[in-house]
């Protein structure tokens, strides 16, 4: 009878197996860390795409403001009387774009930016109406030198280097 309670004895006396708790618990760290790695590679992604996605967002809004102004500036410039229904219907037409991707370039930009592109549609704005009132107005003041330092800083906005001058 003692042979069959001596490994019962031994079991007892010898104490707990400590390289298997160390290792069951070594073993759930392990997949702990690389459940958080996953979650946090996941979130690094997800924030990526996200900053591409807005990075892109901002260059195709600001690139319809920007082109918004250029169509002004060909209304203008084509030679045609912008005080008969045709020519003002186009210059209006020009005016209300200009107008409505400014309203998306203020949902997206820095607010100086903003305001920039606000002044410049300002300028735009009350050029056209001496446009309609008068067929030759002079230039309007201040339009270039505004929509150059508008151009630099949604350059720097996108992360785009500045252009230097040839």
């Amino acid at each position: 009878m003692l042979e069959v309670l001596s490994p019962v004895v031994q079991v007892v006396t010898a104490g707990p197996d400590w390289p298997a708790i160390a290792a069951g618990i070594a073993a759930g760290v392990v997949g702990l860390a690389g459940i958080g790695g996953t979650i946090w590679a996941g979130r690094i992604s997800i924030n990526a795409d996200y900053q591409r996605a807005r990075l892109a967002d901002k260059r195709r809004i600001y690139a319809a403001y920007l082109a918004a102004i250029y169509d002004f500036y060909a209304v203008v410039r084509s030679g045609r009387d912008l005080t008969t229904e045709p020519g003002r219907s186009k210059l209006e037409k020009a005016t209300k774009l200009i107008f409505d991707t400014e309203c998306e370039v203020s949902l997206i930009a820095p607010k100086s930016i903003d305001q920039l592109a606000v002044g410049l549609a300002g300028i735009l704005f009350n050029y056209a109406d001496a446009l309609k009132e008068q067929p030759n107005p002079p230039q309007p003041a201040g339009a270039d030198p505004a929509r150059e330092e508008l151009v630099g800083r949604m350059r720097v906005d996108l992360g785009e280097p500045l252009q230097a001058d040839a």
